[in-house]
């Protein structure tokens, strides 16, 4: 009867073990998941202003396009205008390949504690047998 208590004991330890390990899991994702959006808000504010620092370049290029009798439009100021457009462009893609990687780092960092079952449960069962007076018996034998 005494291994029988012993060994729901050990179960009831790894349960417990395993529980906690999810727990734990759950708040990391939690916290990478703030972590991620609230980069996400920065990166949609930064293109916001970006968007607005091009569009007023674009209108101060025409203006001193048409100012120096060039025109506003057709040749060298569109090809000015789709250069400024295809730079605007590049730097966005840029900013948000760096954004994908720094999600992924975050995302890689809070499941570096992730806890494994198997290791969870190994724990619980070596520190239950360091409790019993039969320590040096596996589950098996019981």
């Amino acid at each position: 009867m005494g291994s029988a208590a012993s060994v729901a004991t050990v179960g009831l330890n790894a349960a417990l073990a395993a529980e906690q390990a999810r727990r734990a899991d759950k708040k990391a994702d939690a916290s990478a998941d703030r972590q991620i959006a609230a980069l996400s808000t920065q990166n949609a504010q930064a293109e916001a202003e970006r968007a607005t620092r091009l569009r007023a370049a674009m209108a101060t290029a025409r203006a001193r396009a048409g100012a120096a009798g060039v025109g506003g439009s057709g040749g060298s100021t569109d090809a000015i205008l789709k250069g400024m457009t295809e730079q605007a462009e590049a730097d966005a893609r840029a900013e948000q390949a760096a954004l994908r990687e720094r999600a992924r780092d975050i995302r890689s960092s809070s499941g570096s504690g992730r806890s494994n079952l198997l290791e969870v449960t190994s724990t619980a069962l070596q520190g239950s047998a360091g409790r019993s007076s039969r320590s040096s018996r596996s589950l098996l034998e019981i």
